[in-house]
C-alpha cells in the first residue's frame, strides 16, 4: 500500500513540474506568424509602414506576448512542428488583428513576401479577408517615394539600442544590475552584451538562431539575468553555462561536456537559478537506487542525465536547478516510503495532508514533536505544494488529523 501511495505522490509531482515554467518569449513565426515577418526591418521598409502603424503593431506584439505566455510554456519542450500545430489558433487570431492595421496594398506585398518563405508557420495565412473595421487613411500627407539603392547586409539595419540602465566604469549600471530592452536583436549581439556586463569571456561556436524581443523594467543582477536568458534559450534548444570566468553557449542537441557543468552541494541548491544547469549528488539510505533513478528520469529534460552509483548508493543528477528541486522532493518521498518499519506493513499508510491555514514548516515541527516517540511515523513537507506527507499507523494518522485541524483553526 505504501509503495502504491508513493508512486501516486511521485506522479503528482511530475505532473506539477510539467505545468511549471517561466520564461520571456522571443518573437517567432510559430507564435506571431506573418506579423513577425512584417516587423523585420527590411520588410517594414518594403511595406512602407508608417510610424503609427509600426507603433500599433509593436503594441499588439507586447499584448499578445503576455496573452500567449501560458500556451508557449505549455508546449515549450515540444518539437517545433507540434508547437506550430498547437499554436495555430493563437497565431491566426494574432495575424487577423495585425492585418487590420495594414492597407490592402501592404497586405498584398506581405503576401508575396511570405509566399517565398519556407516556414511551416507561415502556411494558410488568410490575406484576402477584409478587416471588419476599415482603417482610416493616414492624416499626414503622403510623401513621394524616393529612389534608393537597397543594400542587403548581415548587419542590423538600425542602431542597436543600449539594453541597459545608465552605465559607469566598465560598462555596468551604478548598482551592478541590468535591465532588458531588446527588439528584433540577433542572439549573438545579446550574448556579447551580457558577457560584457557580467565580466565574463564568451565561448561560442555558433549562436542560437533567430532574434530576441524582450523588454523588462525590472533590474537584475548577473545571476538573475543569466536565468532570464536561459529561460528563453531552453525553448530554442540552447543553454548558457557559467564556468569560472567563462560563459559557454551549449547546443543541447550535442552532448553537454561533463567538465563544463558545476557541481553544487545540495545545501546550496536554493541559491541557484531556476534554469541554471548544475550537477548534484543524492545519497540514499534505504530506497533502491535503480528504482529512484527510474522515477527521476521521468522528470529529466533533454539537457539532463541521471547516473546510478550502486556501491556508494548515490545518484548523480545533471539538470537545471529548478528541476532538481522537484527531484529532491521525489527522492525524499522515496526515502520516506523505504524506511524500515517495526510493525506490520498492512497497518501503515502513506497519506498527504493539506496544510491550509497553517505554516507548513511550523506544522511539521509540531507534528515531529508529537510523533517523537513513534518507531514508525515519518513526516516531511512537499516543498512544491506545502502539503504534509505522513507515513504512520492508522491510530497515528487520527492523531495527526486532529492536530492539523487544531493548527488550521488557530491559523484562521
Amino acid at each position: 500500500m505504501a509503495l502504491r501511495s508513493i508512486q501516486s505522490v511521485v506522479w503528482s509531482l511530475a505532473l506539477a513540474f510539467t505545468l511549471l515554467a517561466s520564461s520571456a518569449q522571443a518573437l517567432e513565426t510559430e507564435l506571431f506568424g506573418s506579423l513577425a515577418v512584417a516587423l523585420e526591418p527590411e520588410v517594414a521598409k518594403q511595406l512602407e509602414l508608417t510610424d503609427e502603424q509600426q507603433e500599433a503593431l509593436w503594441k499588439l506584439v507586447d499584448r499578445r506576448e503576455q496573452e500567449g505566455m501560458a500556451a508557449v510554456m505549455r508546449y515549450a519542450n515540444s518539437p517545433r512542428e507540434e508547437r506550430i500545430q498547437k499554436l495555430a489558433p493563437f497565431r491566426k487570431s494574432t495575424e487577423e488583428q495585425a492585418l487590420k492595421l495594414l492597407q490592402a496594398t501592404q497586405r498584398e506585398k506581405l503576401k508575396a513576401i511570405v509566399a517565398v518563405r519556407e516556414d511551416a508557420a507561415l502556411r494558410d495565412v488568410d490575406f484576402q479577408e477584409e478587416p471588419t473595421e476599415k482603417q482610416s487613411e493616414p492624416t499626414t500627407p503622403k510623401q513621394e517615394p524616393t529612389t534608393v539603392d537597397v543594400v542587403v547586409t548581415d548587419e542590423p539595419t538600425e542602431p542597436i539600442p543600449d539594453p541597459v540602465t545608465p552605465l559607469l566604469g566598465q560598462g555596468r549600471a551604478p548598482d551592478g544590475k541590468v535591465s532588458f530592452n531588446f527588439r528584433n536583436q540577433p542572439w549573438s549581439d545579446v550574448l556579447e552584451w551580457f558577457a560584457e556586463r557580467a565580466g565574463l569571456s564568451l565561448v561560442i561556436d555558433s549562436p542560437p538562431p533567430g532574434v530576441l524581443n524582450y523588454r523588462d523594467d525590472r533590474e537584475y543582477d548577473a545571476a538573475e539575468a543569466l536565468d532570464v536568458l536561459n529561460g528563453v534559450l531552453l525553448t530554442k534548444g540552447y543553454t548558457l553555462v557559467r564556468k569560472d570566468r567563462m560563459l559557454l553557449v551549449i547546443n543541447l542537441e550535442d552532448a553537454v561536456p561533463p567538465n563544463v557543468v558545476t557541481d553544487v552541494p545540495l545545501e546550496e541548491l536554493d541559491e541557484r537559478g531556476e534554469y541554471e544547469l548544475i550537477r548534484v549528488l543524492f545519497r540514499l539510505r534505504d530506497s533502491d537506487p535503480e528504482g529512484v533513478a527510474e522515477e527521476l528520469r521521468r522528470l529529466i529534460g533533454p539537457q539532463g542525465s541521471v547516473v546510478v552509483l550502486p556501491v556508494a548508493r548515490m545518484l548523480q543528477v545533471t539538470e537545471t536547478a529548478g528541476r532538481i528541486r522537484i527531484m529532491k522532493s521525489v527522492v525524499e518521498a522515496a526515502e520516506l516510503a523505504a524506511e524500515p518499519m517495526s510493525v506490520d506493513p498492512d497497518e501503515v499508510e502513506l497519506r498527504v495532508y493539506a496544510t491550509e491555514g497553517a505554516d507548513p514548516e511550523s506544522t511539521l515541527k509540531v507534528l515531529q514533536t508529537l510523533m517523537a516517540e513513534s518507531p514508525v511515523a515519518r513526516l516531511a513537507v512537499d516543498e512544491l505544494t506545502g502539503n504534509l506527507i505522513a507515513l504512520a499507523t492508522l491510530e497515528e494518522h487520527r492523531a495527526i488529523r486532529a492536530a492539523l485541524d487544531r493548527l488550521q483553526q488557530d491559523g484562521r
